[in-house]
């Protein structure tokens, strides 16, 4: 039997070993468990503001045939570059399963597509510090907060048909539109849309100021005014019918109304004339069937609105207000008051299911469009058609 050689000793030596200790592979069983993939995150807000949904707690698991993971990090990507770690540290054991105490906050953030990470290193004897990754797609549809009001609506001090709104705007980053709710005198709601930029209102220091001028000839009587808002956020998983901003072609999600608040106007009585025919030049009462819209140059503008804010969109009559507020109580489906026996109303949940209410206060007949007026700097007046106004306005 010959010599055996340094070279040849070193190379067994090297089998042996590595039949003995064989090369570890990284970390595996890797998942993202909380939040599930493909899952739909949609926070809520009660009636006295408190929230649930928003504060998500990260979760995952991961295995390693290392003796422990020198360290567990998780990692939120989302729009806009958003990136945000949240370490878990290291951890004595081959199996994980857990994750950070602090939770993922998603009340402020844009609603939107966003990716869960969880990564993992082992480390041991005879282990490479390998990481192992894995993650789980999340689609944030967070409603607003409700709105809240710069002071209660106001009429005009001169008794003409003219109330002033005002209310601060959403700290939400993707907030598209606000919607008017009006319950008349006679119990039907009417309703406006403002877009979040408050064109055709103003905007001063965080607050949109609209001024409201859609009455009638006969405007006596007490009006109550509520306001939602509305985001964007991505649709839900396939199949989902969702309803769209009435400004843009996107999927929406409301917040719930804010507190209503009312205001009363009187119409003053004419004084008749001894011939008993009207004044010419009228600078500020309705005429008999008209829009209710002060005419220019008249004395009609409310509180501030000469300076602080032209008329709001027009309000359209649509239905009952004795249930108007469960449309604003986080998602919402596509179902028009002209599809009358049910609507579909989300509930705001992770995974939203509709609920079926009756709807036997929703008319079949569609509101009676009529032009508008929308004053505007200097007096002068632009007209919008009413197909215009059917194609801004989505009335329930």
């Amino acid at each position: 039997m010959g010599r055996i050689t340094r070279g040849a000793l070193v190379g067994l030596l090297f089998a042996l070993t590595a039949g003995i200790w064989p090369a570890y592979a990284a970390p595996s069983n890797m998942k993202v468990t909380s939040p599930a993939n493909n899952s739909v995150l949609a926070g809520s807000y009660a009636a006295d503001g408190s929230t649930s949904g928003f504060q998500i707690n990260l979760r995952g698991t991961a295995s390693t045939p290392c003796s422990s993971f020198s360290s567990i990090t998780f990692k939120v990507t989302g729009p806009n570059g958003y990136s945000k770690s949240f370490p878990y540290g290291s951890y004595s054991g081959k199996t994980f399963s857990g994750g950070p105490s602090t939770p993922w906050d998603t009340q402020d953030l844009p609603n939107g597509l966003y990716s869960v990470y969880i990564y993992a290193t082992d480390t041991g004897t005879l282990c490479n510090s390998q990481t192992g990754s894995a993650y789980a797609s999340i689609k944030l549809a967070n409603p607003p907060r409700a709105p809240v009001w710069n002071g209660s609506p106001t009429a005009a001090s001169d008794g003409s048909a003219n109330v002033t709104l005002s209310w601060n705007k959403n700290i939400e980053p993707d907030v598209v539109e606000y919607h008017i709710l009006r319950t008349n005198p006679d119990q039907t709601t009417s309703k406006a849309v403002v877009p979040a930029s408050g064109q055709g209102c103003s905007v001063s220091s965080g607050s949109i100021t609209c001024t409201d001028t859609s009455f009638g000839s006969s405007y006596t009587g007490t009006y109550t005014y509520a306001i939602a808002a509305l985001r964007s956020r991505p649709a839900y998983n396939t199949g989902e019918t969702v309803k769209n901003c009435d400004t843009t072609n996107n999927p929406c999600v409301a917040s719930g109304l804010n507190d209503s608040r009312d205001v009363s106007l009187t119409a003053p009585t004419p004084t008749p004339s001894p011939t008993d025919s009207p004044s010419p030049g009228g600078s500020g009462s309705p005429t008999p069937g008209g829009s209710g819209s002060p005419t220019p140059g008249g004395t009609g503008a409310g509180k501030g609105s000469s300076s602080k804010g032209t008329s709001v969109l027009s309000f359209g009559t649509s239905r009952s207000s004795s249930s108007y507020n469960q449309f604003y109580t986080g998602t919402y489906s596509e179902s028009l008051p002209y599809q009358p026996k049910t609507l579909i109303v989300g509930g705001g949940t992770a995974t939203p299911e509709g609920q079926q209410v009756e709807a036997g206060s929703v008319t079949n007949t569609p509101p009676n469009f009529r032009p508008i007026m929308l004053p505007v700097a200097g007096g002068l007046l632009a007209f919008l058609s009413a197909a215009h106004v059917r194609r801004l306005l989505i009335h329930f």
